[in-house]
């Protein structure tokens, strides 16, 4: 189903955000960049989930909404991780040698404990969709012969 797709999708956020921030190498940040790359599509998957959440006729608002809360989140997302990033120069709590070593550290945890929070409230409330595949066999009924224990019918027919 989309649910796993979209909790796995986001794990793998979570962890390679985490992973890319503790690589002591290039290769190792390397491959916590492509693993992000391989196994996150998230945009698409969120859309379908929309898609079958929402009834026709409202699924035209639903998308917008969807689209617009997207462009929110990199627009504030963008600065808010320039503000967390050093964080010694905003808040004296981060004014020790840890901080000023590892500048990008909190930007980093930030991101990634949301995304855990996400995963959560997913695994949680999202339902997952099922569907009857009765439908899809109707037609292959209705064409296969009668010897067969089909209906018999032409394409036209059907």
């Amino acid at each position: 189903g989309r649910k796993p797709v979209l909790l796995i999708g986001l794990s793998t956020m979570a962890v390679s955000t985490i992973w890319f921030r503790m690589s002591k190498s290039f290769l190792s940040m390397l491959i916590s960049r492509t693993l992000a790359g391989i196994l996150r599509n998230l945009f698409n998957s969120t859309k379908l989930i929309v898609a079958e959440l929402t009834d026709r006729i409202n699924q035209a608002s639903a998308f917008q909404y969807h689209l617009q809360l997207f462009r929110f989140g990199e627009i504030i997302g963008l600065p808010l991780g320039g503000f967390l990033a050093r964080p010694g120069r905003h808040f004296s709590m981060f004014r020790n040698k840890f901080w000023k070593n590892h500048p990008f550290t909190l930007p980093c945890f930030m991101v990634g404990g949301f995304v855990i929070f996400s995963v959560i409230l997913g695994y949680i409330y999202l339902p997952e969709v099922r569907y009857s595949y009765d439908c899809i066999r109707f037609p292959l009924f209705c064409f296969t012969p009668i010897e067969l224990g089909g209906l018999g019918m032409s394409e036209a027919a059907i």
